[in-house]
């Protein structure tokens, strides 16, 4: 699936997972992009995973905000370092910050794919 990538930057493998421009009516295609980022994020071994996550123009609903907890809580035990971009403002802030807060995770806030990569490279010492 194209929106589920292994990237390598700079010699780390980052998982690349892109739910930008889904919208509400599309469940199916989040569905999808859950899956095949689960079936990624798995082989890795516990606590080693790089992710960066591509929310841009990601229209939410409540189906959308539950998968996605489940989602995260899932990769939890396999990440050990992620970040996001496309989370700023206006009700992605507001929705990314409380499944943040529900599955205890915390992922680094950047501005776009490159600073992300760039971020994840530079921290995962």
């Amino acid at each position: 699936m194209d929106r589920v990538q292994v990237i390598n930057h700079q010699g780390k493998e980052i998982v690349y997972i892109d739910f930008s421009n889904i919208m509400v009516t599309e469940i199916e295609t989040l569905r999808k992009v859950i899956e095949a980022a689960k079936e990624i994020i798995k082989k890795y071994p516990p606590a080693s995973a790089l992710t960066l996550v591509n929310f841009d123009n990601l229209r939410f609903s409540a189906q959308f905000i539950s998968e996605l907890k489940e989602f995260t809580l899932h990769n939890k035990p396999y990440v050990k370092m992620g970040a996001a971009f496309g989370v700023h403002q206006g009700v992605r802030k507001v929705v990314f910050d409380a499944v943040m807060k529900f599955t205890g995770r915390n992922l680094h806030v950047c501005d776009s794919k490159e600073e992300g990569l760039d971020w994840l490279v530079s921290n995962c010492s």
